[in-house]
Order: structure tokens, then sequence, then C-alpha cells
């Protein structure tokens, strides 16, 4: 029989957790960017809707990501550029109740090029979080055309042990 001390047994599933948790993070961040590299050929500005979903919703259906919000840089001169909400594709599976204010300001944080790949999480009500991550996407001369904000449920009990370490 096995005779190992709780604490180490804890600690075992805190690092554990913690591993997951930054893998799923990174996998965040790789899925944005690649569906970032495919919306590039699109005009989002004036973009058909069913153009956007096509490509980004089969990455929700093949449950390699959650949710995925697209949104347009929207250019009026002498304002700063805004982020436009265009397509949201959720899974089914993801709990309800997030507030879409967190996605709404990480995009308005990508789309302006204050940073290159912002992230954020959202406690949720029922337990647990969403990592929101945003990849710039640019067009073939560099401008920022739009932003990809990919997100993730992470458990409640996951979400806390991650943190912890």
């Amino acid at each position: 029989m096995f005779n190992v001390p709780g604490g180490r047994i804890l600690a075992a599933a805190d690092t554990i957790a913690a591993a997951y948790y930054r893998e799923r993070e990174r996998l965040v961040a790789d899925q944005a960017a690649s569906l970032a590299r495919p919306l590039c050929r699109i005009d989002l500005a004036s973009a058909d809707v069913a153009n956007v979903q096509s490509v980004v919703t089969p990455e929700v259906t093949g449950q390699r990501i959650g949710m995925v919000l697209v949104y347009r840089a929207a250019r009026v001169p002498g304002q700063p550029v805004e982020a436009v909400s265009l397509v949201d594709v959720a899974s089914p599976t993801l709990p309800q109740g997030w507030a879409r204010g967190s996605a709404d300001r990480l995009a308005a944080r990508a789309v302006s090029g204050a940073e290159a790949a912002p992230s954020v999480e959202e406690p949720l009500a029922a337990g647990g979080v969403l990592k929101h991550v945003a990849t710039a996407v640019r067009n073939g001369a560099g401008q920022i055309t739009g932003v990809v904000v990919a997100s993730d449920y992470l458990s409640g009990d996951l979400a806390e042990r991650a943190r912890r370490m």
C-alpha cells in the first residue's frame, strides 16, 4: 500500500493544475493567433458575417476552444479606433452568465495596438473563470483591421488551484 503524506499529494495536485492551466492558456492564445491568420484575408469592415463564421465556427464546434468573438476595427477621422462586434460563436457547453464587457474591453485594447496579445480572466458567478485572449487581425500592410478574442472555460477547482501556484 501507498503511504504518501497528504501534503505531498495536495502539492502534486496543485502542480498538475497549474501546468494544465498554463497549457490551456497557451492553447487559447495559439487558437486566437491561428484564427487571425485566415481572417486577415477578409475585409472585416465590409465582411459578410457568414464568411467570418465559416472560419471561426469549426474551432468551437470541434471543441478546440469554448468561444470566439470577432471584432472589426472601425475608424473615424479624429477618433480612436473602435472594436465593433462582428461575430460571436460559443459552445453550448460554455457556462452562461459571462459579461460581454470584459471581452469588449480586451478587444478595444488589442485594436488600439496597445498590446501584442492581451488577456484577461473573467470570474463566473457559477464558479470557474473564462480565460480570454485577444489577437489583432492585420491586413497585408500591417494595419489592424479587427480582433479575435478566443476564450476557454476553466472549472472553479482548477482555476483556484492554478491561481495559488
